[in-house]
């Protein structure tokens, strides 16, 4: 193929940060970057740094989407035949399975990326391939193929005068000889990789190494030694924030306070390890802190907490590792070693076979020289237009390519923005039967019931007595405020939810106001034998708000009270000082509110299980009315319950000066 272009470079290991100070600033940084790439692959020819662009746009995000974009970076680059490209594509899907638990997948995407790069004898890649092997198998215990990997990249590093590469290599190995227990031979890597990080001031590293130096010590039950140095790797942690270290080393620190028996300090030590593995999502470090958590608690025969925590131990360690995917590993693994040496013996027989032949193709090429000298001048005009016709086909071919990957991208931006458009027009639509279920069914009855009354009266009114006239007329009365109440309910909340309520902020004393809605309630209360108390508990009352939305406020509140009480009970309005806050409290002695109905207390046409004692009527919408208007005027309400107990609703503002 005419005029390869090859570029290679070695992965680096993985970095996170985590809970920065500054994380909001840092995910709009990273919103931004991902839109200046998305942008900039608009613009990109299918060629070498588009391929890039792909995985550092892969990088920035996580699970699948990550995976789409390595995947796209794969595909351009194998079509390119652009090795470097491949091999990092490769590589980086086996990290997203790696990051996801998929040992498997992760394996059979690094071991490409070997084959890869010992065909073309690239040691720097061939050191990180044998290295992200060995972490696949140092994540599944697999300890003996880990360290045969880690030794074989540590050699390429060595050669490579690649120092701060083969310190975490050492610290890998190290590793490896800690979870077998032969911690002296894993000493003999620890110590001298702490050396080279000290010399390159690397403090990230450097308190990882020293951390297990301590573990090492703690295996040899040289504790005293072993919280020398944990303490050690705490401060470098602490002084570089290292969030991912520190839960680790806390929680060893306890296992080793739990040897020296000081069980109160090492719990405290667990507890605050594994909670800081929780918030980073470290499950291997909970695995490890509730195993540890387990052990303590069995010592001090704790049966109760031992078993919790065996239980959470076991779940987690399940839920990270299976056996499918350990003889999954073993089977690709034993492939990789057989096709290796396979490759081996066709290398040496297509040796040999090359070394016959070329005996008697140099015969041959003299003979035929001068007829492929005036082949190739015959054909290189040929080869020159046919090669210019492909280049701009596969130009145009590039170029439909990216427009399809990218309307790919668009059509998948547009399809979340519509199912989200779909859900808001499906909770409007639901709003808008509800108001139609009230309009048909709260105002309906009410008018079929004054007709039946003005028929009645112009029947039979010669002969009812005034008495009865009265009566009816009454009922007319209230059947026709009912549906006042309902329609002013109706047009309150439509002006809330448009922006059309005007509110005038005053500052004003709220106790007359109370105390007149209060009085206004006295009447229907003594009909059901309620007895309505007022009191006023401080001398400041003074609060910033809108009267007239204060009273309908308070109205709604007070009518709940004397409506949801059962006869004979009492309902009590407070004012009270609470802090800077001035406080309004109606409590009354009714059945109570469920938790159920709590989470939709002050929704829009709420119906609760909860009915009026005195046959009173609701719209679903009084509360929802109140908690708009009380934000509106800078204050909040909230309720307080019990089934059976009766409920409380509070409402506060801010004090005025």
């Amino acid at each position: 193929m005419l005029l390869n272009r090859l570029f290679f470079f070695a992965l680096c290991c993985l970095f996170a940060v985590l809970l920065s100070p500054a994380l909001l600033k840092g995910q709009s940084a990273q919103q931004h970057q991902k839109d200046s790439l998305r942008a900039l692959l608009q613009t990109q020819a299918q060629d070498t740094h588009r391929v890039r662009t792909l995985v550092r746009l892969g990088n920035l995000h996580t699970k699948d989407t990550a995976l789409m974009y390595y995947q796209m970076s794969l595909k351009l680059a194998e079509t390119l035949n652009f090795p470097s490209g491949i091999m990092n594509a490769h590589a980086s899907i086996g990290k997203a399975y790696y990051n996801q638990s998929q040992y498997s997948q992760a394996l059979a995407e690094h071991l490409q990326v070997l084959r890869m790069a010992e065909r073309l004898g690239k040691k720097e890649q061939i050191a990180v391939a044998h290295t992200n092997i060995g972490n696949v198998y140092q994540r599944q215990s697999q300890y003996e193929q880990s360290i045969q990997n880690y030794l074989a990249a540590l050699q390429l590093r060595n050669e490579l005068r690649d120092s701060a590469n083969a310190a975490g290599l050492m610290n890998n190995i190290g590793n490896a000889f800690l979870d077998r227990k032969q911690f002296d031979s894993a000493l003999l890597y620890f110590v001298p990789a702490a050396q080279i990080v000290r010399h390159l001031n690397n403090k990230r590293i450097l308190g990882i190494v020293v951390n297990n130096i301590g573990m090492a010590w703690e295996g040899k039950n040289n504790a005293t030694k072993a919280l020398e140095y944990y303490q050690q790797a705490l401060a470098l942690q602490d002084e570089i924030g290292n969030t991912y270290g520190k839960a680790n080393t806390l929680m060893n620190i306890g296992t080793a306070l739990g040897k020296a028996k000081k069980y109160a300090q090492a719990e405290a030590s667990l507890k605050a390890g594994i909670a800081l593995a929780d918030s980073i999502g470290a499950r291997e470090w909970e695995v490890d802190g509730y195993k540890s958590l387990w052990e303590l608690y069995k010592a001090q025969g704790f049966i109760a907490k031992a078993l919790a925590a065996h239980e959470r131990y076991s779940a987690l360690k399940d839920s990270i590792f299976t056996a499918e995917q350990t003889e999954s590993i073993n089977e690709m693994q034993a492939r990789y070693e057989s096709e290796k040496k396979a490759q081996q013996i066709k290398l040496l027989e297509q040796g040999r076979l090359l070394q016959e032949r070329e005996i008697s193709e140099q015969t041959f090429q003299r003979n035929s020289l001068i007829v492929g000298m005036i082949l190739v001048l015959a054909l290189l005009g040929f080869a020159v237009n046919r090669y210019s016709i492909k280049r701009r086909s596969e130009q145009r071919l590039r170029e439909q390519q990216r427009i399809l990957e990218d309307q790919a991208i668009e059509i998948n931006e547009a399809n979340i923005e519509l199912h989200q458009q779909n859900e808001q027009l499906f909770a409007l639509n639901m709003e808008k039967n509800e108001f139609m279920g009230i309009a048909a069914h709260d105002l309906k009855n009410p008018l079929a019931s004054i007709i039946l009354s003005v028929e009645k009266m112009q029947r039979y009114g010669s002969r009812m007595t005034q008495e009865q006239i009265v009566q009816s007329q009454n009922a007319i009365i209230q059947t026709t405020q009912r549906m006042g109440n309902i329609i002013t309910n109706l047009l309150d909340m439509n002006q809330l939810e448009s922006g059309g309520l005007q509110l005038t902020m005053v500052s004003f004393d709220i106790s007359p106001v109370v105390k007149t809605v209060v009085d206004q309630y006295r009447a229907p209360a003594e009909a059901k034998h309620i007895s309505l108390h007022f009191s006023n508990e401080t001398d400041e009352n003074i609060v910033c708000a809108d009267e007239h939305a204060l009273i309908q406020v308070l109205d709604n509140l007070v009518s709940n009270a004397v409506k949801y009480s059962p006869h004979g009970k009492q309902a009590f309005v407070r004012i009270l000082r609470n802090g800077d806050a001035v406080r309004i409290e109606i409590q009354d002695e009714g059945e109570g509110i469920s938790e159920e109905d709590m989470k939709k207390l002050f929704g829009k046409f709420a119906r609760l299980s909860a009915r009026p004692t005195g046959g009173e009527h609701s719209t679903g919408l009084g509360l929802s009315i109140v908690k708009r208007m009380v934000e509106a005027m800078n204050g909040r309400v909230w309720c307080e319950s019990e089934l059976g107990k009766g409920s409380t609703f509070i409402v506060e503002f801010p004090a005025a000066a």
